[in-house]
């Protein structure tokens, strides 16, 4: 049975023109296009301090999406934090950091695998960067080597149709300029893990899960014998 989340979010996002389908985990997923792009969109309800004796306390619902864009190369924007939320959403550390006091003054950092490119597309684009960054919930937004993603956690109810607009908007826009610059010199490829999760994250999950319960299965049975050979 569809929950109250569900029916809202099918709400507000099936009118786009895409399907819908659940994924381990409390997750549902959406694709189709966007013009001539593919999207993908994966929510989640996320519970903190879940238990035995205890269903936890709701934390709202992660939103990640997913625009296709063959960039072949990396950059991402982030708030500026040393706490818990920086260290989860900071970039990689092969990603250097570009100059761009706009952003820098609003708290954001933007780093590039080609630290050039990286400060042309951010400083050609800084309004609308920190505008998506300034959105509530924002966590990070990436420039993978095959699609822009955007993450954001935020409660249920604040996922509307116009925060929606302006998430995809953006995406589109930042990629349609990235693909104008010329191509980055520092290059990189999708990976498996990426791809799997950007296009068959569902698929990934029950894979993880059912390792899981294997290695879970074996532990046990492997502590059954030792116990019955002693």
């Amino acid at each position: 049975m569809a929950t109250a989340s569900e029916h809202h979010l099918d709400k507000i996002l099936l009118p786009y023109g895409l399907t819908a389908s659940d994924y381990p985990g409390s997750g549902r997923q959406y694709q189709g296009h966007i013009g001539s792009r593919s999207i993908h969109i994966y929510t989640r309800s996320i519970t903190t301090g879940k238990r035995s004796d205890s269903p936890g306390r709701y934390s709202g619902h992660s939103v990640e999406i997913y625009l296709d864009s063959s960039l072949h190369t990396r950059a991402q924007l982030n708030a500026q934090s040393s706490g818990l939320s920086g260290m989860l959403n900071r970039a990689p550390q092969n990603l250097d950091t570009t100059a761009v006091p706009y952003l820098e003054n609003k708290g954001l950092l933007f780093t590039a695998l080609d630290r050039q490119w990286g400060t042309a597309l951010a400083e050609s684009t800084q309004e609308l960067l920190a505008a998506t960054a300034e959105q509530p919930g924002f966590r990070f937004l990436r420039f993978q080597p095959e699609a822009l993603h955007l993450a954001a956690q935020l409660h249920w109810q604040e996922i509307t149709t116009e925060k929606l607009d302006f998430w995809i908007s953006a995406l589109t826009s930042l990629a349609s300029h990235a693909e104008t610059l010329e191509p980055a010199q520092v290059t990189a490829s999708e990976s498996k893990q990426e791809r799997n999760m950007r296009l068959a994250r569902g698929s990934t999950l029950k894979r993880l899960r059912f390792f899981g319960v294997t290695v879970g299965l074996s532990i046990v049975l492997i502590v059954m014998i030792i116990f019955r050979s002693l």
